[in-house]
């Protein structure tokens, strides 16, 4: 069965084209060079960072905004403190069509609490507290490009 293995150049020779004389395309050429550097696994710093982890969440006081910057792989957590039965609306502003997302967690809980309403360039969460104690606000997006944001919390407002 060997002796009648011919490759397609070898016909292409015999047939006398010219195709043969051009060198195949490698299959890896689509592929980047190994030692090309892989792409960033974070969005740059901001002036909150680091605040990538529950335990690192920036305390927000007053009604002083955060400007922060995020991205798919760079979650941005920051607390507040509520009194128990206090309103709060939290507002992640963000650029047209470069959407994030803020979640609002009770003191030592994992599932997220309140109400979200989305805007053309804002994300708001309103809750109201049921218990006292501090808060934390994860915001993050799917945006695979860094997405500038401002985080405001408006006390009183919604719930």
């Amino acid at each position: 069965m060997g002796r009648y293995l011919i490759t397609g150049a070898l016909v292409a020779l015999s047939l006398g084209l010219q195709a043969a004389a051009a060198a195949p395309t490698p299959l890896v050429a689509a592929l980047p060079p190994p030692d090309e550097a892989p792409p960033p696994r974070t969005c740059g710093a901001d002036a909150m960072e680091p605040n990538d982890a529950r335990g690192k969440a920036r305390l927000l006081r007053g009604d002083t905004p955060a400007r922060a910057v995020t991205c798919v792989s760079d979650a941005d957590w920051f607390s507040l403190d509520l009194a128990a039965g206090e309103r709060v609306r939290v507002v992640a502003v963000h650029p047209v069509g470069r959407r994030v997302v803020p979640k609002v967690f009770p003191p030592r809980r994992r599932k997220p609490v309140g109400e979200r309403e989305r805007g053309a360039n804002h994300t708001d969460v309103r809750l109201q507290a049921t218990r006292a104690g501090r808060y934390r606000v994860l915001v993050r997006t799917l945006m695979l490009e860094a997405v500038p944001y401002t985080l405001r919390i408006e006390r009183g407002g919604g719930g």
